[in-house]
């Protein structure tokens, strides 16, 4: 195997052990909430490169972004699984990550710095993955 180039990355890097680990006690800790129906379990969310860049473009002063948990309707449903929000995150005076929400007295979208472009898992996965 090719060794990779050191990366900002290579800190927050673990193995395929490790994550196979943390994503079965997941899906054990929620299993119960979905009468333990492993075909609606919650399972990740596909994020395109392309809208966290337009994202990192947008917002120049942004760190990175934090990811919201969400339900589109009230209780866990069969094929109403969760999704996820994306919010840009700054860092202010004080060095506290706090989420860049625009504008922050309305509701209108056109306006909002509030972005659902999270594909879920089970709807959009890879069922051949060690993870899954």
């Amino acid at each position: 195997m090719k060794k990779k180039p050191t990366s900002i990355l290579d800190d927050n890097r673990i193995s395929l052990a490790e994550a196979m680990d943390r994503t079965n006690f997941w899906r054990e800790a929620i299993k119960p909430l979905f009468d333990d129906h492993d075909a609606i379990l919650p399972k990740g969310f596909y994020i395109p490169f392309e809208d966290i860049k337009a994202l990192s473009d947008l917002y120049p002063e942004a760190i990175g972004a934090r990811a919201y948990f969400t339900l589109h309707k009230p209780g866990f449903k069969k094929g109403e699984g969760i999704s996820a929000v994306l919010v840009p995150v700054r860092v202010d005076d004080k060095g506290i990550c706090k989420d860049i929400i625009e504008p922050s007295a309305t509701s209108d979208v056109e306006d909002s710095s509030i972005y659902d472009f999270t594909k879920p898992c089970p709807h959009c996965c890879d069922p051949e993955s060690d993870l899954f």
